[in-house]
């Protein structure tokens, strides 16, 4: 699918325009942080993460799915973490061609140049990294859909996961989920895959971090975020969890490039406002796809997106937000 890069509109004005915000709105939906299973662990390459996002007041939860391409270049199995501010259900789910869920019809509509079918093998598929903005990689990637650890080979079924992070507080600050699970195999060594993950923010977890207005934020915000607005009101287990797991530099796993992709017409609609930065809005030339999504080329670690329901939530919308406050 087609696609030009916006040029910068009157909604992105920069650091400045933040001041209209007081510096920050509430953060919803952020980006997830990737960090390693451990120090001593392999650490696999995060090639591409593409976060699709739909936001539903009247329920109140926002929808997220998560399309990742993962290589692991070490010597040894590897797994990752998965780290998403408050508290989020999760599921471990393959890609496939033929999706029958609209949001995943969108994603592949609008990635039909990035990633192609390889041959006649329906397990495989061809990845084009982008590089940066304007500059996609003609050399493919070769991925394999059968999921981390080749976990999908046999069974195609949604994997529910369990949280490894504590949940003992409510809402938890974060929660954190190993890809692939523990009970199933790692990342082997050469492997390069092709999965998703669909997250859900838990009403308790919306009603604290959902307004009006929000944001979408990067790994390193939402980190800050963490460490400065919840860990502080956390338990000791939870703070422990945090800084053995998540808090070191070191164990972070920066993304080579990530994308935001919001589904206008699957949930309540939205507007970008000003004050975001380092994130570019890309515009398909499909115009009818174009109406339906509103897509963006973050900067990996710092960006920060900004965003309010289109119109006004009736008043039974807010009735069901405020019965959960």
């Amino acid at each position: 699918m087609a696609s030009h890069v916006e040029p910068m509109s009157r909604n992105f004005k920069g650091d400045s325009a933040m001041n209209a915000h007081n510096g920050r709105v509430k953060g919803a939906a952020d980006c997830v942080i990737c960090t390693r299973e451990s120090a001593a662990a392999e650490s696999p390459e995060i090639l591409q993460i593409i976060e699709g996002l739909s936001y539903h007041p009247e329920i109140p939860t926002v929808r997220i799915l998560l399309l990742f391409i993962v290589k692991n270049r070490g010597a040894s199995v590897a797994r990752f973490r998965i780290v998403h501010r408050g508290g989020v259900t999760a599921t471990l789910e393959p890609f496939s061609f033929q999706p029958t869920e609209e949001r995943r019809q969108l994603i592949n509509k609008l990635y039909a140049n990035r990633i192609t079918a390889s041959g006649d093998d329906s397990a495989a598929a061809h990845f084009f990294q982008r590089v940066n903005c304007l500059w996609i990689d003609h050399e493919p990637i070769n991925v394999s859909l059968n999921g981390p650890g080749e976990c999908f080979r046999t069974q195609k079924e949604p994997i529910t996961l369990v949280p490894d992070s504590p949940q003992c507080d409510e809402p938890p600050a974060f929660t954190s989920y190993m890809i692939p699970p523990a009970e199933l195999e790692g990342i082997a060594p050469g492997e390069c895959t092709a999965f998703i993950v669909t997250l859900e923010l838990t009403r308790e977890s919306y009603a604290r971090l959902v307004d009006h207005t929000f944001s979408v934020d990067s790994y390193a915000r939402l980190m800050r975020d963490i460490e400065t607005c919840d860990i502080t009101k956390a338990g000791k287990e939870t703070r422990d969890f945090y800084d053995t797991h998540i808090r070191s530099r070191d164990m972070v796993i920066a993304p080579m490039t990530y994308d935001i992709v919001i589904f206008q017409d699957l949930g309540e609609r939205v507007d970008v406002r000003s004050g975001s930065i380092n994130i570019t809005p890309v515009r398909s030339e499909d115009r009818a796809l174009a109406d339906r999504v509103l897509w963006f080329f973050g900067h990996p670690d710092e960006f920060y997106l900004v965003l309010s329901y289109s119109s006004r939530m009736p008043a039974k919308k807010m009735q069901v937000l405020q019965a959960v406050v």
